[in-house]
């Protein structure tokens, strides 16, 4: 028996095999994790877009609002609605297009 020292060419292309399986995975999760980053502030923008909104309904009176109709907002990313129900009770939708967002609320004159 002879007592060789050192590394053969298949542990080496193993070796280089792992790390390749390594690295790219490594590379895809930073992708995804990028990714849901970038979809989460879009989120969050769309959020404080509507919620900011309708902040500013809540101020209006409610004959304000009944009249209102329809209005785009945010540079036209969104728009609200306000359809009447009955008499003394209206409907206050607002839709913010990308990403898809959409909130509503009843408003009572009383």
């Amino acid at each position: 028996m002879s007592n060789k020292k050192g590394i053969t060419l298949i542990e080496v292309l193993v070796s280089a095999l792992v790390l390749l399986v390594v690295f790219s995975s490594s590379v895809l999760l930073m992708r995804n994790a990028f990714s849901a980053a970038v979809r989460a502030e879009l989120f969050s923008s769309s959020v404080l877009a509507v919620q900011s909104k309708m902040e500013e309904l809540r101020l209006r009176s409610f004959d304000e609002l009944r009249d209102l109709g329809a209005e785009e907002f945010d540079s036209g990313s969104g728009s609200v609605c306000v359809r009447p129900i009955t008499g003394d009770l209206i409907l206050i939708e607002a839709t913010y297009f990308r990403p898809s967002l959409e909130v509503a609320t009843y408003r009572s004159r009383f």
